[in-house]
C-alpha cells in the first residue's frame, strides 16, 4: 500500500528537508509539497492523504481557518500541525479546529519517524519518548480552559481580533478580507461584547494575559 503525505510550510527548506527524512525511512510514502495555501487546498481536492503536515502561520498570523477547510474535504486524514508556537491557547485552538497533533519544528529525524510510525502504522504513542516535541489532541480534551471569554469568539471573530490587536486599521482589515468596513466595525463591537472589553487596549491585554502571540 502506498501512503500519501502532504506538506505545507512557508519555508521551502523545511518542506524539502521533511520530505527527504520521510522518504529515506518510509519508501512506501508518496510525499507532496504545496508551495502556498491555494495549492495546498487544491491538492486536498485531487488526492486523498493519510497524513498531512501543515504550518498555519503566515506573516505572524495564524490561519486556523485553513485547518477547518482541510478537515472539511478530508475528514479522515491525520492532520499534524508543524509549528514553533507553544502557548496553551494556540494548542487548544488548533485542536478545536481540526489538528490531530502538534509537532514542534525543533525536532529530530527520529521524532519524524515516530510520528509516521504512530499515525500510519499504528505504533503505540505511550512507548515513544516524544513529550518534548509532540502532543496529541487527546491530552487537551480534559483541559478546562481559563479563556472562556476568548474561547467564546467564533473562528472569524478570533482571527479578526488578532488583526485588530496587531494594530491593523479597519479599512486595511476590510481590504485584506474583502469585506466592507462597516462589517469590520460590526465584528469589532461583537468581539468587545463577547470578551467583556471596551477598547482595543483592553482586548490586547486580555489576549496577552493568555499568552496568545502573533509572532513565531
Amino acid at each position: 500500500m502506498i501512503y500519501n503525505v502532504l506538506i505545507y510550510d512557508e519555508m521551502p527548506i523545511i518542506c524539502i528537508g521533511l520530505r527527504e527524512v520521510i522518504k529515506a525511512k518510509f519508501p512506501l510514502c508518496d510525499v507532496y509539497i504545496a508551495k502556498d495555501a491555494e495549492e495546498f487546498l487544491k491538492y486536498s481536492t485531487i488526492l486523498t492523504f493519510e497524513l498531512i503536515f501543515v504550518d498555519i502561520s503566515k506573516n505572524g498570523f495564524n490561519q486556523f481557518s485553513l485547518l477547518v477547510k482541510i478537515k472539511k474535504v478530508q475528514p479522515s486524514t491525520k492532520l499534524i500541525l508543524f509549528s514553533f508556537f507553544d502557548n496553551v491557547d494556540f494548542k487548544i485552538r488548533s485542536f478545536k479546529y481540526g489538528a490531530d497533533a502538534i509537532f514542534k519544528k525543533k525536532c529530530s529525524e527520529q521524532n519524524v519517524h515516530q510520528v509516521i510510525d504512530i499515525f500510519l502504522f499504528g505504533a503505540d504513542y505511550s512507548r515513544n519518548l516524544m513529550k518534548e516535541s509532540f502532543e496529541l489532541k487527546t491530552k487537551y480534551r480534559k483541559i478546562k480552559s481559563d479563556y472562556k471569554h476568548v474561547d467564546s469568539l467564533s473562528l472569524r471573530e478570533y482571527e479578526l481580533a488578532l488583526l485588530i490587536i496587531s494594530g491593523e486599521k479597519v479599512r486595511d482589515i476590510a481590504s485584506s478580507l474583502d469585506i466592507a468596513s462597516s462589517t469590520v466595525c460590526t465584528y469589532k463591537k461583537r468581539i468587545f461584547f463577547k470578551t467583556n472589553t471596551k477598547n482595543v487596549l483592553q482586548l490586547a491585554h486580555m489576549f496577552n494575559s493568555h499568552g496568545i502571540g502573533l509572532k513565531k
